[in-house]
């Protein structure tokens, strides 16, 4: 069995170490007749197995297969008691066992759970790159043999991500946990409160990575460079934090908006419509937003659409126009009157926007919201 051979040193020293299995099992080699009781546990062991999968382990016989599933069943046993080198010299003589009765067949659905037991083990003793390996492999079988189990492969995903946060590789993290909650989603009568599980772990990731970012920036990277202002200075921080969270999977945005510049023709494909529906959460952002509690926040169209506007079709440029319309609307005595703005008018707050803001490139629309009673001490 390929797969189950480790790398690693740890890995081998576990792997191999079956000596300490309990030498009062029955043995595998044993004919005796089943009693009822264990026929009907063998019917309920194949009846859990894939139907095309079936037959391979219906051959064996039925002696043997039910003390390799007895002593599978044990492992799981000593993981519950935390005995993990009990559990994986069990599970490594299951894997054995089984490697003589199906020869170079690596690929059976039978696989699927012994590999969990040894990647979970494996993680116990620190053998991280054995036990990826493991659980990358129950996962490919799954896909291969039950593709429509939809509950069983977010739930593989989500013991992968579990794994790479342990390496603190948060891109593949990332993924699984996306892949995770994308598959829970799927199914028929979904686990809410599990998906939501999911999506706190996937939030504390992207917390953990910008933590990171920022620490390791502050420390050594975010450094004055000789001839750069400070404003250039900041911009380039920015613009490093923006790339390495692209590049790890941990941005909630398309990183191209912090580099787009605005035209003024997309203004013309605002209509009425558009417009009341960003006045609306417009309203409501400076209404409910944690940052309108401060003198002065700004923001970009793409953090506006995720923050008020995430369902809406309208893309962050269409966004982008309506609000510029908008604040120019309000900045405009020719509209003071109209009612569509006159509601906005009423915060205490000036709207504004620039080209120039110093953590942002240069030419990209920064909207600025400032309180009035600020506006007014300057």
């Amino acid at each position: 069995m390929g797969c189950i051979h480790s790398s690693t040193n740890d890995g081998n020293l576990l792997l191999s170490n079956s000596n300490i299995v309990d030498q009062n099992f029955p043995s595998s080699s044993s004919s005796s007749s089943l009693t009822i009781v264990e026929q009907i546990e063998v019917e309920k062991i194949l009846s859990a197995i894939p139907q095309h999968c079936r037959q391979t382990i219906a051959n064996f016989p039925s002696r043997q297969l039910l003390n390799i599933y007895q002593r599978h069943f044990l492992a799981k046993y000593y993981i519950g008691q935390e005995n993990f080198v009990c559990a994986i010299a069990h599970e490594y003589r299951v894997a054995k066992e089984l490697e003589v009765l199906m020869g170079n067949d690596e690929d059976h659905f039978i696989y699927i759970d012994i590999y969990n037991v040894m990647s979970k083990c494996l993680m116990k003793h620190n053998a991280i790159p054995t036990a990826t390996q493991l659980s990358r492999s129950a996962m490919a079988l799954l896909l291969k043999h039950t593709p429509m189990d939809q509950a069983a492969i977010s739930t593989q995903y989500a013991n992968l991500a579990v794994i790479y946060q342990v390496q603190k590789d948060w891109v593949n993290a990332n993924y699984c946990l996306k892949e995770a909650i994308n598959t829970a989603q799927k199914i028929d009568q979904p686990d809410h409160q599990y998906i939501q599980l999911l999506q706190k772990n996937l939030d504390l990731i992207k917390e953990q990575v910008v933590d990171e970012i920022f620490s390791t920036m502050t420390l050594t990277k975010v450094e004055q460079k000789p001839g750069e202002t400070e404003d250039q200075c900041r911009r380039r921080a920015m613009a490093e934090i923006i790339e390495f969270n692209a590049e790890h999977g941990t941005f909630p945005f398309d990183k191209f908006e912090f580099t787009r510049l605005p035209l003024k023709e997309t203004e013309s494909l605002v209509n009425d419509q558009i417009l009341n529906d960003v006045i609306l959460k417009l309203k409501t952002f400076l209404t409910k937003s944690p940052s309108s509690e401060s003198e002065e926040f700004n923001f970009i169209a793409i953090e506006f659409k995720h923050a008020q506007m995430k369902e809406t079709s309208l893309s962050p440029a269409i966004i982008e126009a309506a609000l510029t319309i908008i604040f120019d609307q309000i900045n405009n005595e020719k509209f003071s009157n109209d009612e569509k703005y006159a509601s906005l008018k009423q915060f205490p707050y000036s709207f504004s926007y620039t080209h120039d803001h110093f953590f942002h490139q240069l030419g990209v629309r920064v909207f600025l919201v400032k309180t009035k009673s600020k506006l007014s001490q300057k």
